[in-house]
This record gives C-alpha cells, structure tokens and sequence, in this order.
C-alpha cells in the first residue's frame, strides 16, 4: 500500500517536473499580443488586421518559436499566426518611401494571404520630426485593438502628422480618448520605440524601410513583383523544415541568401494623373445626378470580393450625399482572379438589375460589400429572398454565369485602361487607384467640377459635358512620359534560340540565365560595368565601347527593354531583362 502510495507520488513529482521543463523551454517561443489571425483564408485591408477564431490562434502561439535574432516580440501583426513566413517591416510614418512600401505590403498579404505575416517595428528617422510622436501614437492604438487602422490613417496623411492630427484621427477610429492622450502625454510608448530603434541597429538596419523576410533582408520601397520573387524563394525552403513550428527561429538563423538577380528594382511605371482617358459609360448602372444634369462623372471599377472596394463604398456614398445635383457615379466590373466569388457576386448584380433596375443593382452592390463572408452560391440564393428579388432566376443566373459577357465587357475595358487592382476610379477621366481618404476625391471632383463649368461657359449643356471633356481623352492607360531620350549602356548574354545569337553560342537557356546572374553578382560585389561587359557580353563590338549604346529614342528598342531603360534614374542599373536576344542588363548613365 506505502509503496504503491509512495509510486503515485513519485508519478505526480515526475509530470510536475516535466511540465516545468517544457514551461522553460516554450519561454522563447513569444508570439505578438495581437489579435488572433484568421485561419479561414480571409484577407487583410488596409483598413485593419485579419481577425479569427481565439482557439486557432492561440493554438499557434504555443507553438510558434519566435527568432532571437529578428524577433517578433509583441509588435504589431497582420496575417495568420502561423504563417510560414514573416516580413519584419523597419518604418517611419513621415517616410514617403515607406509609404509605397506600405502599399506593396498590402498586396503582398492579399496574394500570400495564408503563407505570410507581416511585423511592423518603428525606425522614426531624426529628419522627420513627427515621425517619433507618430509612432508612439500608433503604439497607442496598438493598446486599444486599432493599430493597422490607425497605421492605414496616418500613411494616407503624411503631410498632417501634427499632435492635433494624431488625436483627431484617434477620434475618427472611435479611441478611447482620455487613455489614447494620457499615453501620448506620458511618453508610454517611448521606451518600444527605442527598443525598435535599438534592434535596427543590432541588425544593421540604417535606413528606412527595410525589411527582414525570414530574415532574408530587402531594403528599400520594393515593388510587390521583387517580394514575391524573395517570398517564393523563402517558402520553398520554409516548406522543408520541420517542425513547422521552428520555421522562423531555424530562418532567421540561417536566411536565404539574396538571389543575384535581386538588383535594386527600377521605379514601378506611374500613372500620369492628369491625363484624360476616354472611358466609355454605354451599359454601365449608374446613380446619383441624372445624365442630362450630371457635371462630374465617376467610373468606378469594382470587384465585390475586394476589401478595399468595400473601404471606398462609405467615401462614394458621402461624395453623392454632398453634390447630389452634379456627381453621377457608375460601376464597371472588375473581379480579380484571386477572388473565387466574385464572378458569381457580379452576375447576382446584374440579375438584381434584370429584375428591378439601376436601383436594384445597387441596392444588391450595397448588401454584397456589407455581407462579403458570404459570397458562396448558396448565400447568394439565400439573399435573393432579403432583397426581394426572384430566387429561381437568381439561382439560374449564378450558376450558369447569364450576365458573363456584361461582366466581360467591363474586364475587356478595364484592361484597356491598365486597370490593374481595384478599386479604381476615373474622375471625368482623371484616374485615382485605391482606398483613398475622402479629401483626395473630393480634390478630383472639385477639379473635374471646374473644367465641367468652363465648357458650360462655352455653351456645352451639362448632358455633353462628358463627351466633350474625354473627347480627346486617351483610349488606353497613360503612363507617365519622362524623358523622350536616355543614355543606357548594356551587356548581353545569348543563349540558343536569340535572335541572331551567332553558331558560337551554344548554351542553353538555363545557362545563359545563369551566366548573367553570376555577371549581377560581380556587379553587386562592386565591378565596374564596363569590366562586366568586356568579360560576359555576347554582342559584337560591345567591349570595344563598354557597352555604350549612345541616346535610345522611344520606340527604337524592343518593348521590354525600352521599357527597362525608362524607367531607371540616372546611374541606376536594372535587373536581368529577358527578349528575344538574351538576358540584358541595363544602366543608365544620362
């Protein structure tokens, strides 16, 4: 009996003892004080971080290692807790680079949604001085549950970062006020900020933003094509270790390395902003001012599945709150193909159109945006019924896709207008892409307002005013011209298969690309160019004058390397460029 006893009590000791050890050795394994992420494949807005069930996050935080060289900590964070891989950001709310950085991310957790997480750590540079009080304010919605809303606010307002604007912005996102001043007046953040500060230098970070993917590090604003390039190189190698569980700890401590091709990125091409585009309404639901009054025409691209276009419904409505008598507004499909449902949510749309009319469109517009977690056909059925519409035709049309080739001729034009995300919309012609804050619309309709009343003044009615003012419009996207001529040296790499590659290349695809990135590499490590050329390019006469090509014209040179060319700064050099004649590498030198 004793020593049965005595065993039970040696039994219980031992799992004590056991579930000390492992309380030890799970005290590195910090995970954020976020909220939980969703696990059920949503996606992040802008407009705050990915919620989900409690259970499943906190399921992942037990288990989840955190890094000891890049560590997460509890810093804020956006996407799923147990993310493969997560993008440490070093940023600055005054730095308009991160900004656009700030953008790229926001596509790269819609496109990576279930493999990424993405950290952000303050870096408020000693030139931007609102930058440190901007953080420690969004360290103070952090508290109150609002951080990514709040970080989503002042990105959009860099210009207005005074103490008065941090307050009002708290405000608007419904803070608690007294707690959100108190915090600013006692400094309450400074010491996380520093702590930030402090880790980017350990990491040798001495510029903003940077990033750190596994640890693998990218500096500077990026575009969203050169992340993804890194994050796939990332994952790929993520997916080997196991446990999952130590995924960011193993990584971090031993990162991938940069991929040569990796040069600094050429500016992404920009939208020129007061081109005119001559966008057709012929077919498009439309409301607001009637056409026959309407000076201010909207066309808004829209994709019901979207989170973004969802953000700018509330602005739109308030635009038509506010010139009731001018603003007409009309919707244009534009469903992205990462969205399963929104092909079937447009052709409820235009069904609710069908039955009851421009109005009936909207009101089905407006319950989709407010109902996006349910977007499935059998949910789309099931709203016929709240929206008073005939359930047998809604059923027929979402399933068998009646209203498509509507659909696909909004596609078709938003193509042909470089309509590339959404939302987008064009202000009497003039583009504005995304979520942006009211004040921004408000601009372009007081704008377009102007130009409407000057044709007016010539005798243009209100209903021609339209037709007149895109009548010269461009029918296709208008990019930003830049220089007519650039000064660009190159270096070619053939391989067989190039366009008039002589009988003495014999490599292949595969190896040409490979020959190329080992010449990146030497320029990376610091080479000089014209060396580069002498050593790897494959066209004749190039070593001969460094690769020299004198002043390119538009239009002389294939598209993919005009396009390369003109979109450097001077003394950039490009990444790997591919055509029909090998593998460039381009730099411009005027």
């Amino acid at each position: 009996m004793k020593t049965s006893r005595l065993n039970r009590w040696a039994g219980l000791f031992a799992a004590c003892l056991a579930l000390c050890v492992a309380l030890i050795s799970c005290a590195s394994w910090r995970e954020p004080l976020d909220e939980p992420a969703d696990t059920s494949g949503a996606q992040a807005s802008s407009g705050g971080a990915l919620r989900a069930g409690a259970d499943a996050g906190a399921a992942a935080r037990a288990v989840f290692a955190d890094s000891a060289s890049v560590p997460v900590g509890d810093s804020p964070v956006r996407g799923r807790a147990d993310a493969l891989v997560t993008l440490v950001v070093f940023s600055d709310f005054e730095c308009p680079y991160c900004e656009r950085l700030a953008r790229a991310m926001a596509q790269v957790q819609e496109g990576f949604s279930n493999d990424v997480r993405i950290v952000f750590k303050n870096l408020p540079l000693s030139r931007h001085p609102h930058a440190r009080l901007a953080a420690e304010a969004a360290l103070a919605a952090h508290a109150q549950g609002k951080f990514w809303e709040y970080h989503d606010v002042l990105f959009a307002h860099q210009e207005e970062l005074e103490r008065e604007n941090l307050e009002a912005y708290a405000e608007q996102l419904q803070l608690d006020m007294q707690r959100f001043r108190a915090d600013l007046d006692s400094h309450r953040f400074r010491a996380t900020v520093e702590r930030d500060v402090a880790l980017s230098r350990v990491l040798g970070v001495d510029a903003t933003p940077s990033t750190f993917v596994n640890g693998t590090v990218v500096r500077g604003a990026k575009p969203f094509a050169h992340f993804g390039r890194v994050i796939a190189r990332v994952l790929a190698q993520a997916r080997t270790i196991t446990p999952r569980e130590r995924v960011y700890a193993e990584m971090t401590a031993h990162p991938v390395a940069p991929d040569p091709v990796d040069l600094p990125d050429p500016p992404e091409p920009e939208f020129d902003p007061d081109a005119v585009h001559a966008i057709g309404l012929d077919g498009a639901p439309s409301r607001g001012a009637p056409a026959t009054a309407a000076m201010v025409t909207m066309v808004l691209f829209s994709d019901f599945e979207c989170p973004y276009c969802a953000r700018v419904e509330p602005t739109i409505a308030e635009l038509l709150r506010r010139h009731p008598a001018d603003l007409r507004v009309l919707f244009r499909h534009a469903p992205g193909s990462r969205h399963p449902h929104a092909i079937d949510a447009a052709n409820f749309a235009e069904e609710a159109r069908a039955q009851r009319g421009d109005a009936g469109f909207f009101a089905a517009s407006d319950f989709l945006f407010a109902h996006q977690d349910g977007l499935d056909r059998e949910s789309l059925t099931r709203h016929a019924s709240a929206l008073r519409l005939d359930g047998r035709r809604v059923g027929v049309a979402v399933s068998q896709s009646t209203h498509r080739p509507a659909v696909d001729r909004d596609i078709s034009i938003a193509r042909q207008f470089g309509v590339d995300g959404t939302p987008t919309v064009f202000v009497n012609g003039r583009r504005i892409v995304g979520a942006r804050p009211i004040e921004e619309f408000e601009r372009a309709y007081q704008r377009a307002l102007t130009d409407a009343r000057a044709q007016i003044a010539q005798g243009v009615t209100a209903a021609d005013v339209y037709a007149r003012v895109t009548a010269q419009g461009a029918t296709r996207a208008m990019m930003m011209r830049g220089p007519e001529t650039v000064r660009v040296a190159h270096f070619l790499v053939m391989h067989i298969g190039s366009q008039r590659a002589p009988e003495s290349v014999t490599r292949t695809r595969d190896q040409a690309l490979e020959r190329a990135q080992r010449a990146v590499g030497e320029l990376r490590a610091g080479r000089p160019f014209v060396d580069v050329v002498r050593d790897y390019s494959d066209e004749p006469g190039a070593a001969e004058r460094g690769g020299d090509l004198g002043r390119v014209r538009r239009g002389m040179m294939v598209r993919d390397f005009e396009n390369a060319a003109f979109a450097l700064g001077v003394n950039e050099t490009s990444g790997i460029v591919e055509t029909e004649f090998g593998f460039h590498v381009i730099r411009r030198s005027e």
